[in-house]
């Protein structure tokens, strides 16, 4: 596989500037730290250390090079994790320090600043482009999951489950936690033979056919990604399921028809919080009577 990497050149002077701004704001944003403590390793290899140093809450952070320090400058916790791609930076411990951040995230305020104003204008004209209108959806869809399903195959359990897993115990495997998940979803939704039951967001099948297979319901799952469809279909007719499982290619504010159990999972987040009346007024208008909705959604406290 080969990488391709644009670099933007930037006159010297600029350069210079820009890394004293970002050593500038980053000593002021570690010197911020209201929980546990940060070691920061300089290029030189000083090392200063912020915030409560008697604490056993820990982070390390070892920057290489101080362009690390332009790109959070500029695009916060994207760029941080960039120049992390770029080896620009690495941690000891990438978990604790990672912990050690999101105690802190607000007294970072890494997604703040008056100075990221112009990179945060581009960023945000682009995200309008990206409206989830029906048409958009299918664009963004198409950009995100029908990169390949050879490319999810990678990373991804045997279930091929793209969603947040519920572990019974620490040393739960992800496809038994994936598994659990879907217990717990098909339990909390009353998901049992009998109902007919809409998915909003097919996945790649995998709760579709739990459903089918473990719980003898007959299941519509709707999908906008061609790669998602095409294999929630071939996984379907692998496993005999043809006749309680329909995959359809759908965005979801076209269905129609009444169905006595809905359920999405994690969807909510991906259609944008403009999308969120209409979204529940769909789920409202193909829901039978007395039925059931079960929604699954990512939760930070």
């Amino acid at each position: 596989m080969s990488t391709t990497s644009v670099t933007t050149r930037r006159p010297p002077v600029v350069g210079s500037l820009l890394e004293r701004v970002a050593w500038r704001v980053g000593l002021a944003a570690a010197a911020r730290i209201q929980v546990g403590a940060l070691t920061v390793v300089l290029p030189d290899g000083t090392r200063r250390t912020f915030g409560d140093a008697t604490s056993r809450e820990r982070g390390e952070i070892h920057v290489h090079d101080r362009q690390a320090l332009v790109q959070m400058l500029i695009d916060g916790e994207t760029g941080g994790g960039e120049a992390y791609m770029d080896g620009l930076w690495s941690s000891p411990d990438l978990a604790a320090l990672l912990r050690l951040a999101a105690r802190n995230r607000a007294a970072l305020a890494l997604s703040a600043g008056w100075f990221r104003m112009p990179a945060q204008i581009g960023k945000t004209l682009a995200h309008r482009l990206r409206r989830n209108t029906r048409g958009g959806s299918r664009r963004n869809i198409a950009a995100h999951y029908d990169l390949g399903n050879d490319f999810y195959r990678l990373f991804l359990d045997e279930t091929l489950t793209y969603s947040s897993a519920v572990f019974a115990s620490p040393d739960q495997s992800l496809a038994d936690a994936q598994r659990n998940k879907d217990r717990l979803i098909a339990e909390g939704a009353a998901l049992r033979a009998g109902p007919h039951v809409l998915e909003i967001g097919s996945g790649w099948g995998g709760f579709a056919l739990h459903l089918a297979r473990e719980r003898g319901c007959r299941v519509t799952t709707a999908t906008i990604s061609r790669e998602q469809h095409a294999l929630a279909t071939q996984r379907v007719q692998a496993a005999g399921l043809s006749e309680r499982i329909e995959v359809v290619y759908s965005d979801y504010r076209q269905l129609q028809g009444s169905y006595s159990r809905i359920v999405s999972i994690e969807m909510i987040e991906a259609i944008g919080h403009r999308q969120l009346g209409t979204y529940f007024a769909t789920i409202e208008r193909l829901l039978a009577p007395d039925g059931l909705a079960g929604i699954q959604a990512i939760l930070v406290p």
